[in-house]
């Protein structure tokens, strides 16, 4: 799939407008050094933009769930965070714990190591072993619950081990896949977040988003700007064979990002006529 013109991240960004497109992010923070404010904070910025969540450390869940309440934002957390490296058991209290706590989404991330030794059948085991919380909750649940799987890419980095990762997560049912925590170190010369290529192939693996195939790809880690969050999209596949936009977009696609309003100025400034001005969030 080759980088998109300027010509068709404006013609995305004509089709989203600048609510739609908000709607697609998950404003994040993961900072181990968060503090109550910065939660807070946080929680009233997606708010005010139409995020489509908040994503923050599972000990924060509870007071997201507070200052959210009888908003639409959806609370997303992480588990088996940064490393992939916990036991699938602990993973699994991971997952019911945030679930419990009022979590909407949870991110989780594979067992790195087992997947660069190519031993993928225990990469399948933990994810059917956190989906099968997500199925149980979804049983009452009024409003379902996701599971995205975070494969690391700047780790994997071979498209045969991105795309069977990928592969493995459609197959045992997965919501999303997600490129990134963010917080990986690769070697000099490798992006530690989400790059065109990586999500293309990302998406190439899981297949177009349609009712009979509904897993979305997540693109994370890097990403500051407008222009390559659209980016992001277009190669995550949120337009459909008819280049129009693909159903449900914030089931399909979603930027992961700690700079949310940010990222919606930029796009208002390059893809609204008239640019930002002196919006404020709540302007969009």
């Amino acid at each position: 799939m080759q980088l998109p013109s300027d010509g068709d991240l404006t013609a995305l960004a004509g089709k989203l407008g600048p609510k739609g497109f908000a709607a697609l992010i998950d404003h994040t923070n993961l900072s181990a050094t968060a503090r109550r404010k910065d939660i807070e904070l946080l929680c009233q910025e997606a708010r005010e933009m139409g995020a489509a969540s908040v994503c923050i450390n599972g000990d924060d869940v509870l007071l997201a769930r507070k200052v959210l309440e009888n908003s639409a934002v959806r609370i997303c957390t992480v588990i088996g965070f940064p490393l992939g490296a916990d036991t699938p058991h602990v993973k699994v209290k991971q997952a019911e714990d945030a679930f419990m706590n009022g979590a909407h989404e949870v991110d989780m991330v594979i067992d790195i190591s087992s997947a660069l030794e190519r031993d993928f059948e225990d990469v399948r085991n933990e994810i059917r072993m956190v989906l099968a919380v997500r199925d149980r909750v979804n049983m009452l649940a009024q409003d379902p619950r996701l599971v995205k799987v975070i494969i690391e890419t700047c780790y994997l980095q071979e498209k045969e081990l991105i795309q069977e990762a990928c592969r493995i997560a459609k197959q045992e049912h997965a919501d999303f896949v997600k490129s990134s925590t963010g917080f990986g170190q690769p070697q000099a010369g490798i992006p530690k977040g989400a790059t065109f290529e990586f999500i293309s192939w990302m998406r190439d693996a899981v297949g177009p988003y349609h009712a009979r195939n509904p897993i979305g790809v997540k693109a994370s880690g890097g990403i500051g700007d407008a222009r390559t969050a659209l980016q992001m999209l277009l190669a995550a596949g949120i337009l459909d064979s008819k280049g129009q936009l693909n159903g449900d977009t914030a089931r399909v696609v979603r930027i992961g990002a700690s700079k949310g309003p940010d990222i919606l100025k930029d796009f208002a400034e390059r893809y609204v006529k008239g640019g930002a001005g002196s919006a404020t969030l709540s302007d969009y």
